[in-house]
């Protein structure tokens, strides 16, 4: 669960699934679970990571760091009133 983007990209049991850093057990069980999804809904998992990936472009970046951009100028001209 300490992964970059971890919590973007992965839908539980739908685009993957994740387990918390260093636990064999949620490894494990982890890899279970996507190997029983896949085998019965390769093509359903397959679209749906298609679809979330394909949000992440270089201009929805620009977007979110003009965003972060901007609230961070609206804070700090806050500041200063």
């Amino acid at each position: 669960t300490s992964v970059g983007c971890g919590s973007d990209l992965v839908e539980e049991g739908r685009t993957g699934t994740r387990f918390p850093t260093g636990d064999i057990g949620g490894f494990s069980e982890s890899l279970i679970a996507l190997t029983s999804r896949l085998s019965s809904g390769r093509e359903a998992m397959t679209a749906a990571v298609l679809a979330r990936v394909a949000q992440y472009t270089c201009a929805a970046a620009v977007r979110g760091v003009m965003t972060a951009l901007e609230s961070v100028a609206r804070s700090a001209a806050k500041s200063h009133d």
